[in-house]
């Protein structure tokens, strides 16, 4: 691997670094992409009590706790600023925060955060408009840096799936909301396309800390038990093991309501696998026509108590009509789908680039001084 130029600007990186959450992931994918393209990156791994998985991590290229920078960016949302902040150092020259969320407008709680930074990173146009637009803040798009490496080497039978079988994926967090991530729906799509038959297909949905969400679990061990091709898998899987259940499915699916980015969609799209998807949100930012099949939708109001921060506002609600047509046609024309998925191979080289990332930080480091 090249060396990476030193451009002479650094910044101290602050997150979730330890935990298995999409921010913790967001802020390891950042580091790594900004240590290998000449910006100096100290972590610190917030020190905060959050429900979620621990897991062993480490970013190639980067120094931990020390030395101590002249710009941060501090990698958690509003929703626990207050808790993080008295955990890290005085805030230096310059400091920036990267944020996500999945609908247009930001909660109004969010607002009294943005006067403590200089300016909001965001992975999307999508997110940016809602920052934008929400409370004026300050925004610097720098896109989210896509790594898909060499998994574990987990075969099928290690997950459960049938050699002969076609295989959908679904994945979401309990903790990111079942009723924002919509596993339902790929499950109702997925009978309606294939009915009680044929037998060779198998939908795979993997879920993390269903334990710790009781009556969501339930109701979605419920759902997945009319159908014996229905699998779910919960629990805690390593990376490497994450990437061998992305190599052995067939398609992913995300019938997402809202998402701010959609990293399992990116990485399966990386591995040359096709991806049904709401069209709407900020999976748009790497995905259209041409790369994925975007499943119809309309909008509608989130429901009470759907999402926090939600109330009052819409997202999409993809047509399972649809979605199960897409799901057929991947699996009816096989040859034409992966022209697709190699379409969307190269659209997310391109577009989640982290050399290319990089740069974008490079520019914010120096735009939110000018």
């Amino acid at each position: 691997m090249p060396t990476a130029v030193d451009t002479g600007q650094s910044l101290n990186l602050y997150g979730l670094l330890s935990k298995q959450l999409g921010l913790g992931e967001s802020a390891r994918l950042y580091a790594r992409a900004f240590a290998a393209h000449g910006i100096g990156v100290t972590l610190h791994d917030i020190p905060l009590a959050t429900p979620h998985a621990r897991m062993q991590w480490e970013v190639p290229g980067c120094s931990v706790d020390q030395p101590l920078r002249d710009a941060d960016l501090v990698c958690v949302n509003p929703d626990i600023w207050s808790a993080v902040k008295p955990l890290i150092p005085a805030r230096p020259e310059l400091r920036l925060a990267s944020w996500f969320w999945e609908l247009e407008t930001l909660p109004r709680a969010w607002f009294d955060a943005v006067g403590d930074f200089d300016g909001i990173v965001v992975a999307t146009d999508f997110v940016g408009n809602a920052v934008r637009e929400s409370c004026g803040a300050r925004v610097h798009k720098v896109g989210l840096p896509l790594y898909v490496g060499p998994d574990s080497g987990l075969q099928r039978e290690a997950f459960g799936l049938r050699e002969d079988a076609f295989v959908f994926l679904v994945s979401f967090d309990f903790f990111s909301s079942m009723s924002r991530k919509n596993p339902l729906a790929s499950i109702a799509a997925f009978l309606r396309a294939f009915g009680n038959t044929p037998a060779d297909v198998q939908l795979v949905i993997k879920t993390g800390h269903g334990e710790q969400n009781h009556v969501a679990f339930q109701m979605l061990l419920a759902a997945a038990g009319k159908d014996p091709r229905i699998l779910v898998r919960n629990g805690p899987l390593a990376a490497a093991h994450w990437g061998a259940l992305q190599r052995c499915c067939d398609c992913y699916v995300s019938l997402h309501r809202a998402e701010g980015f959609g990293l399992g969609m990116a990485e399966c799209m990386a591995r040359g696998k096709p991806v049904i998807a709401t069209g709407w949100s900020g999976n748009l930012e790497f995905q259209d026509a041409d790369s994925a099949l975007l499943v119809e939708h309309r909008m509608v109001q989130v429901g009470r108590g759907d999402y926090s921060g939600g109330e009052g506002l819409r997202w999409a609600d993809p047509s399972v009509d649809d979605a199960a047509a897409k799901m057929r046609w991947v699996y009816e024309h096989r040859t034409e789908a992966q022209a697709l998925a190699e379409r969307g191979r190269a659209k997310v080289a391109k577009v989640l680039s982290p050399a290319a990332v990089a740069l974008q930080m490079r520019a914010a480091l120096g735009g939110a001084l000018a």
